[in-house]
């Protein structure tokens, strides 16, 4: 899988996500979309928690061993942390979520973000194995289906449902997703089946799971927001961090493709000190052009999601001055993973996930989402130098 052909299929599948919000948000008041954000958040950061890293270490072990038996062990872990998840998430949704949303809107949303994880998960075989066309087409499909699904219903319910038929939407383009990844991957699996039990997987991903979860951190930022400040301080937060999601996506993708490049036999460590090189050229850039596109932020806010959402517009203008050195955290981590430093990851993200929180409280209290915004975008800037360092410092 080329670096180039992953992040095209993300970039498209996050720019329709991405509209699926912002239409969700135009039909909807702010308060209840809010409320949305704060329960697809905390849900999303549960995924990343019950995935216990496996995700990540399948792609290592697939691309350094396509027939590596302990492939099965990895995906049973998986389907047993999301079992579990489903369960956490209902209870949580009860106590807390139960009085804003409906019923039938927090069960799809649940049930979307696990049925995506799970399809992530098995995606990671085909990543590994560089099996472009059919990761593009799973990408892509799990992502634009459901804004399909949302347009043909706001259009005939002449906008009225919004919220059910996001919901229902996304947990459609989840289903399809899984079944399309388990179907046409299934017949992939290595015959042969390690007898390592839950525990000997769990220790191999511990690493993974803790910088993973440490990362994900970041989904519960809105939330935060909303507990700190009001429902119409996550909104504004939630539409600046929404309009800024197709970024992180592609960062994501390339720190897919990176782990599974870099894992392979042959790999130096010069060709991940250049690797970081580009990164942090790329981070400065995209700081310079978040500066630029930042004027037209009010243009950008009003367009996608019109009157209700004015701080949006200094939360957004932030967050593209940041986003890019945020983004790249991801694939920075990835070069050092490659290269047997997974511990050295883990231990700065958890370090900075809990400093972007206390940054997100910090700034909250004192400019609202605004303030939120600007101490969590420096936060993750200092952790992207932090892995730079780190990665300019592997023995050549």
């Amino acid at each position: 899988m080329t670096a180039l052909a992953l992040l095209s299929a993300r970039l498209v599948g996050g720019l329709a996500q991405t509209v699926s919000f912002l239409l969700l948000a135009r039909f909807v008041s702010p308060s209840e979309f809010g409320a949305i954000a704060s329960l697809v958040g905390v849900a999303t950061f549960g995924v990343a928690i019950a995935d216990l890293g496996v995700g990540t270490l399948l792609i290592r072990e697939r691309a350094s061993n396509k027939e590596s038996p302990l492939i099965r062990p990895i995906l049973r872990v998986n389907a047993l942390g999301m079992t579990a998840l489903a369960i956490v998430l209902c209870v949580l949704f009860a106590v807390f979520f139960s009085g804003q949303l409906t019923a039938t809107v927090g069960l799809l949303l649940i049930g979307w973000t696990l049925l995506e994880r799970n399809s992530e998960t098995w995606l990671a075989l085909a990543i590994a194995d560089a099996r472009n066309r059919l990761t593009i087409a799973l990408i892509i499909l799990r992502r634009v289906l459901p804004l399909g699904v949302m347009g043909i219903f706001l259009l005939l319910t002449e906008g009225e449902g919004a919220d059910i038929w996001f919901a229902a939407g996304q947990a459609v383009g989840g289903l399809v997703g899984v079944v399309l990844a388990r179907t046409a991957l299934g017949r992939t699996l290595p015959a042969v089946s390690s007898r390592v039990v839950g525990s000997g997987v769990l220790s191999r991903a511990l690493p993974y799971w803790i910088a993973v979860g440490s990362a994900q951190v970041r989904e519960l930022e809105v939330g935060t927001v909303q507990l700190v400040s009001s429902v119409q301080s996550a909104a504004d937060f939630a539409i600046a961090s929404r309009i800024l999601k197709p970024a992180q996506l592609i960062a994501s993708s390339v720190a897919q493709a990176t782990l599974a490049k870099l894992s392979r036999p042959g790999v130096d460590n010069r060709t991940v000190r250049r690797s970081a090189l580009a990164l942090l050229i790329l981070a400065g850039s995209g700081s310079a052009v978040g500066v630029a596109i930042g004027a037209l932020a009010p243009a950008i806010v009003q367009l996608t999601v019109g009157e209700g959402y004015d701080d949006a517009v200094s939360v957004l203008q932030v967050g593209l001055v940041g986003v890019s050195a945020a983004a790249l955290s991801s694939p920075m981590a990835s070069l050092l993973q490659a290269r047997g430093a997974a511990r050295t990851v883990a231990t700065t993200s958890v370090i900075f996930a809990v400093l972007g929180l206390v940054s997100a409280v910090t700034g909250t209290l004192l400019a609202g989402p605004t303030g939120a915004m600007t101490g969590v975008s420096v936060a993750y800037a200092l952790k992207f130098l932090v892995l730079a360092t780190c990665a300019f410092r592997l023995r050549v």
